[in-house]
């Protein structure tokens, strides 16, 4: 009688102690998980919106009618789209873009988005969850601003609202929304969760003021939660940023440059990412084809004539002025398709490279060429394992 008790005992303190040492971090789920990934849509039913900057602009519906019919047969699991959802926030333009993206809910495909600067300049933050709300599958609802999460396949979505906290002024999280999104980490970590924190203002560029999200922890707490992407926008151009183990891939304007949008799949064997222009000749009306071509000859002709009076101002001479013309063209280009990488040495050996940088030294485009040029990377892909 009494060897049964000490064995009962026993079990009973190995039982004590197993349950101190707490429970082993589970394992990250591996089901294969699919993105399309697009930001700053700045959707608008204005047909008299005007820009040499974005002249498809104007063409905004038959531009995004185009962009999701491709999103429909590709059929990921999760659209995410990465604030500036309109142009200003206006009702019909919301309503429309809204109109739209019900489409893709209903195709069974998750819409997930955050909250941009343009969204705000005719809209308060209550009629935006009012208007877009319905379209998104929430997991968890930060009350202190418009952040939440959505889950699907193993991954929390982080929709995070760096806009509305700070009062449209600066990127921000307040001190709620910080305990929120700490309290989601350690969610997606207690459950074995991959996480994607989506943002509209950048996690790691230097570019600082209205380009960058203004809490110094937020990538260090990241990091620390084992996040290794983030996908932001903002900036209207491709890039890809890091800082040790967290990437940030910065997502194109659609309406600009190469038409870009992202293709994200993870699963096993790590996170793969790719870029890949609108599929305007397959998905776009003949009468958008027309516009498309005429827009990229007024952009090319506005692009040459804003140069040359750049370059006449530094006194170029006639016989350097193709030479330089032809560079900046050529690393706008590569810029703009997320290429500077591979296209570096081809543009640091043209001939008119150093005459253009001192050219345009005075000018903006002068310091940011330098810049890209010093730390070239390509932006159109990246492999996380």
């Amino acid at each position: 009688m009494k060897r049964n008790s000490f064995i009962l005992f026993l079990i009973g303190f190995l039982l004590i102690l197993t349950g101190c040492a707490g429970e082993p971090e589970k394992q990250k789920d591996t089901t294969e998980f699919r993105a399309v990934i697009v930001s700053d849509l700045h959707y608008t039913e204005n047909k008299s919106t005007v820009s040499t900057i974005v002249p498809l602009i104007r063409e905004s519906r038959a531009c995004y009618e185009a962009l999701f019919r491709e999103v429909l047969d590709i059929d990921p699991d999760v659209l995410i789209i990465t604030g500036d959802n309109t142009n200003s926030g206006n009702a019909d333009d919301v309503n429309a873009l809204y109109a739209m993206l019900e489409q893709i809910k209903d195709a069974g495909i998750a819409v997930v988005m955050t909250t941009g600067n343009h969204d705000f300049n005719n809209m308060s933050p209550s009629v935006y969850e009012e208007s877009y709300f319905p379209l998104f599958d929430v997991h968890s609802r930060d009350s202190a601003s418009l952040s939440y999460s959505v889950l699907r396949k193993g991954v929390l979505m982080l929709a995070m609202d760096d806009c509305t906290d700070s009062g449209n002024t600066a990127a921000s999280f307040g001190k709620d929304t910080m305990k929120w999104l700490k309290g989601q980490l350690q969610e997606a970590k207690d459950n074995g969760w991959r996480v994607l924190f989506c943002s509209h203002h950048s996690v790691l560029s230097n570019a600082g003021g209205s380009y960058t999200i203004a809490n110094k922890d937020l990538a260090d707490t990241l990091k620390m939660a084992g996040v290794q992407l983030c996908l932001t926008g903002h900036q209207h151009s491709q890039h890809i940023l890091t800082d040790g183990s967290l990437y940030e891939i910065i997502t194109a304007m659609p309406l600009t440059g190469a038409h870009l949008y992202g293709n994200l799949v993870m699963n096993e064997t790590g996170i793969h990412y790719h870029t890949k222009s609108i599929d305007f000749q397959n998905y776009a009306s003949d009468e958008l084809k027309v516009f498309i071509a005429d827009a990229d000859l007024r952009s090319s002709e506005s692009f040459r004539a804003t140069f040359t009076d750049m370059f006449e101002a530094d006194d170029v001479k006639a016989e350097e002025m193709e030479d330089c013309l032809e560079c900046a063209a050529l690393l706008m280009q590569a810029q703009s398709e997320g290429k500077l990488g591979s296209q570096a040495d081809k543009i640091r050996s043209h001939p008119g490279y150093e005459r253009m940088l001192k050219a345009l030294a005075p000018t903006n485009y002068g310091p940011w060429m330098k810049a890209m040029m010093e730390h070239p990377a390509d932006a159109d892909h990246l492999e996380i394992h």
